[in-house]
């Protein structure tokens, strides 16, 4: 039993692939590692037929014990969540429709379908001509029609819900509402994993050939962090990779799925994915909360203030870019689930809001902050998925309504209709 429990942390630095390379698959600190577990498990060994101290030897059955103990309430809890744990649906291999972009990292191949289904929801994804999640092409705008072009991120592209029930999809819907069927054209530009800098140089690439009138950039708290690198995520065969992995990186990450790797096995645990959830290994790890808490500082440190410097660099140019394209510029303050929870010492989840807003006041455009729409939405589970971090439907129909509402009643201001111009 001894050997038995003490050869899984053997097995787990044995069966990992390091980023680094020195020896074989190794780096040179994680090959320090094998051989000195490799030592004490060898001394281990040897101890059985050796160790004649009765302390000793009752300290080794404590232990072994222990461990074994650990190890089998881990594997009980295991096959429980298994055993009970029932998804709505299977998941499925979400990639192939990404295709590698150089100065935004990726784009989306033109005219693909697919499912996006995970273990919460399922929904028929597809791109249109144009590489924009939508279930028709845009050529040349018609004479007489305004066209929005919503830029974002993932909750902009909302894979967690039908095309008609994203955020942009629920603004077609009210604007039909407001100013007849036709007269604007919404268009989702929403990729995953895009920031403020990546957001605006997709406008300057891209956004010219859609002809837009108003372009709506949606904005979420991550946009501070991602804004530091370029190219925040790539593509390969269709996939998204993270773009800060070198070959090695993504071999050592690929390496975590072969059915023998223990550090995969960790990593795909029901366990240990409640205890991330939880968010004890960061509190255990000395990580101080959300990695978003620099978003919601009441005393800001310097690097708040350094990502909020970046990011009002960043939505500036966007500005500047939308004008170039004929077209006027708002920002949507998008909230996450964590800003309807209770705050921690020098946090206050309205200030990201707050603080969007003096950026947009000192550079000329508007900004709608959704933060009060979803503190009065009720549940907030009944606005985000539980395991997915992601608007439901009625989250992102808190998002749409209350867009198209704003951003018509300010009308020509933003390059929309007047108010007069309304159905009756």
């Amino acid at each position: 039993m001894a050997l038995a429990v003490f050869g899984l942390p053997l097995a787990y630095l044995l069966t990992e692939r390091t980023a680094e390379v020195f020896l074989w698959r190794y780096s040179l600190p994680w090959l320090a590692g094998i051989l000195t577990y490799a030592a004490f498990y060898g001394a281990l060994w040897r101890s059985y037929g050796r160790l004649r101290s009765p302390g000793l030897r009752t300290l080794r059955k404590f232990g072994v014990a222990l461990g074994a103990s650990c190890i089998a309430l881990a594997c009980g809890a295991e096959i429980y969540l298994r055993a009970t744990d029932h998804p709505a649906f299977e998941p499925l291999d979400n990639s192939g429709r990404h295709a590698f972009d150089p100065d935004v990292g990726h784009v989306y191949l033109p005219n693909f379908s697919q499912t996006i289904q995970t273990r919460e929801f399922s929904t028929a994804w597809r791109s249109n001509a144009q590489g924009l999640r939508a279930d028709r092409d845009y050529g040349r705008k018609p004479a007489g029609v305004l066209r929005v072009l919503v830029v974002g991120d993932s909750f902009t592209v909302g894979d967690q819900v039908a095309s008609s029930e994203t955020y942009p999809g629920v603004m077609q819907s009210e604007f039909d509402r407001l100013y007849g069927p036709g007269r604007v054209e919404v268009l989702n530009a929403g990729f995953p994993g895009f920031g403020t800098l990546h957001q605006r140089k997709w406008i300057e690439k891209f956004a010219a050939a859609l002809e837009p009138d108003l372009v709506v950039a949606g904005s979420t708290p991550n946009d501070l962090l991602e804004n530091r690198f370029p190219i925040l995520y790539s593509a390969r065969d269709g996939a998204l990779v993270d773009g800060q992995l070198d070959e090695a990186a993504l071999a050592a990450q690929a390496e975590r799925g072969r059915w023998y790797s223990v550090p995969g096995w960790v990593e795909r645990s029901l366990v240990l994915d409640r205890i991330r959830r939880l968010g004890l290994e960061d509190r255990l790890r000395g990580r101080k909360g959300s990695p978003h808490r620099r978003a919601f500082q009441v005393k800001q440190d310097e690097e708040s203030k350094s990502q909020y410097a970046l990011y009002e660099r960043e939505l500036l140019l966007a500005r500047d870019a939308a004008a170039r394209c004929g077209a006027k510029f708002a920002v949507l303050a998008i909230p996450f689930l964590e800003q309807l929870r209770v705050p921690g010492k020098n946090q206050d989840f309205s200030l990201w809001g707050a603080r969007v807003a003096e950026i947009g006041a000192r550079g000329g455009f508007p900004v709608l902050d959704l933060l009060p729409a979803f503190k009065a939405g009720g549940d907030p589970l009944a606005l985000f998925w539980r395991e997915d971090s992601h608007c439901r439907a009625a989250g992102y129909r808190l998002i749409g309504v209350g867009a198209s509402s704003l951003l018509s009643e300010l009308g020509t201001a933003v390059g929309l209709l007047p108010a007069e111009a309304r159905e009756r």
